[in-house]
């Protein structure tokens, strides 16, 4: 096991120390047409933290009170995914709260309270237990 010397659990929350973590991925994730999402996740025992970052391209929206898909089955590999859907809240700019929600068939969705019109950008710092 290799150790994570400090990391960001959440903007108002920074863990520091030294602790084991299983494994950690990054990358950019397989995404939907129209969208694009890159992070880093970190699996500590039975819990993932991380972050998420994702974008719509021009002319592409995320409609307000709907799940969207944004990254399709698969997109989470297997080792960090959920056996349960975990939602986490979000604020957006212009567009107010939200929900993201990381899959336990490894997709990732995200529901707005308004609409999310592209080209925009957004980001979270993620926390889920995946048993």
């Amino acid at each position: 096991m290799a150790q994570l010397k400090s990391t960001t659990v959440n903007g108002n929350l920074s863990v520091t120390g030294n602790f084991n973590f299983n494994s950690v991925w990054g990358g950019t994730f397989t995404c939907n047409s129209g969208y694009n999402a890159s992070g880093t996740l970190w699996k500590i025992g039975n819990l993932v933290i991380g972050n998420f970052t994702f974008a719509t391209k021009s002319g592409v929206s995320i409609h307000s009170w709907n799940w969207t898909t944004i990254c399709p089955a698969g997109a989470i590999p297997s080792a960090f995914r959920p056996n349960v859907n975990r939602s986490q809240y979000i604020a957006l700019q212009g567009v107010g709260a939200g929900s993201m929600s990381f899959n336990a068939d490894g997709s990732i969705g995200i529901n707005c309270y308004g609409e999310f019109g592209g080209p925009w950008a957004g980001g979270l710092q993620i926390i889920y237990p995946i048993n």
